[in-house]
């Protein structure tokens, strides 16, 4: 995971691999694009006998306009939930990266209203898996996302996990993140 957060980071910040406008700005879509893009045959390149690939979902969010341009490359999709507790699921635009060379990414574009809660979440949530067998649900969690405050969110969300699997062996780490726009 350093490798690509590296990588992903890295090149999204190199001016050279993209052709500023005319207004000097290089657009998100371009940004989120080459950064993947790159990432993805690099590893595929130097690094595909080894399996080596990872879920990304990687966006640009502006906070003015609250237009998130995004890539989902192969990551479970994350969720937009407004203040009516409707929710807009972020669907994936490509595979993971690093499976496989000259993959075509789509990029995405989605408006964050003000009062909207975005989630997103790793597979460590999912596999979570209690003393019987079953696994968390993401269905769980839903109820909480346009309800609480965010703070709260993330300790009501790691409760019920506690909860749900009642000491038993996790084999995955957890990663959320929640963004509510104001």
């Amino acid at each position: 995971m350093t490798l690509f957060r590296s990588l992903i980071r890295a090149v999204s910040s190199m001016e050279f691999f993209t052709h500023a406008g005319a207004t000097g700005v290089i657009p998100p879509a371009v940004r989120l694009l080459n950064a993947v893009s790159v990432t993805n045959n690099y590893i595929a390149e130097t690094h595909g006998k080894t399996g080596m690939f990872a879920t990304i979902f990687f966006g640009i969010l502006d906070t003015e306009t609250g237009v998130m341009s995004y890539v989902n490359g192969g990551h479970l999709p994350p969720m937009i939930i407004n203040s009516r507790g409707e929710e807009k699921v972020l669907p994936r635009t490509g595979p993971a990266v690093g499976a496989l060379p000259d993959v075509v990414f789509g990029i995405r574009t989605v408006q964050i209203e003000p009062g909207d809660t975005f989630f997103a979440y790793t597979d460590g949530l999912t596999d979570t898996v209690n003393a019987a067998g079953d696994y968390f649900s993401i269905d769980m969690v839903r109820p909480l996302l346009g309800t609480c405050a965010l703070p709260a969110l993330m300790a009501q969300i790691q409760q019920l996990v506690e909860e749900f699997a009642m000491g038993a062996h996790r084999l995955d780490d957890i990663t959320l993140l929640a963004i509510r726009r104001t």
